[in-house]
């Protein structure tokens, strides 16, 4: 009879937590390839430690031709502070591996790099307003490094750190209190 196997890791301060309750950690749920229904086939399973805090399950009833399933593994422990799902293996005579993991899958604490468009995206949110984050650094880099005059005046201008356009234009009280500011972040 077909069986598919899968397995998470546990960790609590990045490491592998073990000696877990296994009892009712694993509920299983059985999803139609072609997506047209999905149910819950086991409810409570009890898992096995593996070692590591490696935790594992075994499902033998499993039809890998018609069905995907995704196993959900659960536990009450408050030490554990993160779940890594590893792998779901049908039965091999099938030859067929559904995983959800990813060979070369960082592990919590690898350095990693953001591509362009992930760091651009980050620069492009909106934060405060309708202000991007990349527009709040243009004006906090004129006010902080660039060339500011009008000191001692009622209008106070600072400039873009490459002296192309004013960022910040200030009308200031004698006391020196802004009582309008104007930026330019784009």
């Amino acid at each position: 009879m077909p069986y598919v196997v899968g397995a998470v890791r546990f960790t609590a301060s990045k490491l592998g937590k073990t000696g877990l309750t296994v009892t009712g950690m694993v509920d299983v749920y059985r999803v139609a390839k072609d997506l047209s229904s999905h149910d819950v086939v086991v409810t409570d399973g009890n898992a096995i430690e593996i070692g590591q805090g490696l935790y594992g399950y075994a499902y033998s009833a499993a039809n890998t031709t018609s069905y995907i399933y995704y196993a959900v593994f659960t536990t009450d422990d408050a030490t554990v502070d993160d779940k890594q799902p590893v792998v779901w293996l049908a039965d091999p005579a099938e030859q067929t591996v559904l995983t959800s993991a990813i060979a070369g899958r960082a592990a919590p604490g690898d350095e990693m790099a953001l591509t362009a468009a992930a760091v651009d995206a980050i620069l492009d949110e909106v934060v405060e307003g309708s202000y991007t984050l990349r527009q709040m650094i243009r004006v906090a880099l004129a006010a902080l490094a660039a060339k500011c005059s009008g000191g001692g005046t009622t209008t106070i201008t600072f400039r873009d750190l490459n002296d192309r356009e004013d960022r910040i234009v200030a009308t200031v009280d004698a006391n020196g209190n802004r009582t309008a500011v104007t930026v330019t972040a784009t």
